[in-house]
């Protein structure tokens, strides 16, 4: 076993239930998303991610973000 797992003990919120409502959360599915993220692969030189991750961690943002807006903005040109 690998960390200290015994020390994990989930805790259950306490509230009251009436109704089957109170039970199961309503689904969000009312949201319409216009441009779905798709999952895709590529292949970057490692000097590249790494720059990337480093610029990302030092500002905040996911790779993902870093990413996006650099192609973006090099489409745009």
């Amino acid at each position: 076993m690998k960390g200290n797992r015994k020390a994990y003990a989930p805790m259950a919120a306490e509230r009251e239930i009436n109704e089957v409502k109170d039970v199961f959360r309503a689904d969000n599915t009312s949201t319409v998303v216009e441009d779905p993220f798709v999952l895709t692969s590529i292949r970057l030189h490692s000097s590249v991610k790494n720059a990337t991750k480093m610029y990302a961690a030092e500002h905040g943002l996911k790779m993902q973000e870093v990413i996006e807006t650099a192609l973006k903005e090099y489409l745009n040109k």
